[in-house]
């Protein structure tokens, strides 16, 4: 089967995995219904959720609580027809609408980024001197103690002012994050530019073909000098 309209993709593969046993995984894929994932500038991470028609009674078998990982392989196409992958591992906070009808049950399973959980169970409290609100958004955003424990290959940032003492008074990684972004300036080409922090699916080239998401802290400006990784 072929791509014929802009934005359709194919489900690859969708499994879940229990988050107390990863050897315990099922795959999923053949019982979605309807899919959506949703990226936002103005949002933390990246959410979505499944419909899911169970023909299997696969509950009885997997009974889902919470905390399961869902991971999703689908593919779209790029503007010259190539086809393009994009992998993200999701995590399961909440299931809902469920349905019996002809002896299936439906219902909705709400996903967001894994980080999306651990910034729940995390607090930033500590003084940073002579710091960029960049240097210290770095350090929240990988470092394993207090922060969110991000690979730092799944970091971008835009340089910014002002070197200042900052002191992040006791708040959850995602909190301090977008305080940072309001109170910081990003110098790009001469201009005062607004900063950004929210989680994008983004290749780290024009010729990347396997995408996977990235933690953003970039300036507006920043923003459109990005290679595109789809055009509609």
């Amino acid at each position: 089967m072929n791509f014929v309209r802009p934005g359709e993709y194919r489900i690859k593969n969708i499994r879940m995995t229990s988050d107390n046993d990863t050897d315990h995984t099922v795959d999923i894929s053949a019982l979605i219904l309807e899919m959506n994932i949703y990226e936002n500038m103005f949002g933390d991470a990246i959410s979505g959720n499944l419909l899911v028609n169970d023909t299997n009674n696969m509950l009885s078998n997997f009974p889902i609580i919470g905390q399961e990982i869902i991971s999703i392989l689908v593919s779209s196409f790029k503007e010259d027809g190539q086809e393009i992958f994009y992998q993200h591992d999701f995590k399961v906070y909440t299931f809902t609408a469920r349905t019996v009808v002809d002896n299936s049950l439906t219902y909705i399973l709400e996903l967001v980024s894994p980080e999306k959980i651990i910034n729940e169970q995390k607090k930033v409290s500590a003084s940073f001197p002579n710091k960029t609100p960049t240097d210290i958004a770095k350090t929240i955003l990988t470092n394993n103690d207090f922060g969110l424990g991000i690979d730092s290959r799944r970091i971008d940032f835009s340089k910014t002012n002002p070197f200042s003492n900052f002191i992040i008074p006791n708040w959850k990684p995602f909190k301090a994050l977008n305080w940072l972004a309001k109170n910081s300036v990003s110098m790009t080409g001469g201009m005062d530019t607004t900063v950004f922090f929210y989680e994008q699916f983004s290749g780290d080239d024009s010729e990347t073909t396997h995408v996977k998401s990235k933690f953003k802290f970039k300036s507006f400006v920043e923003m459109f000098k990005d290679k595109s990784d789809e055009i509609y």
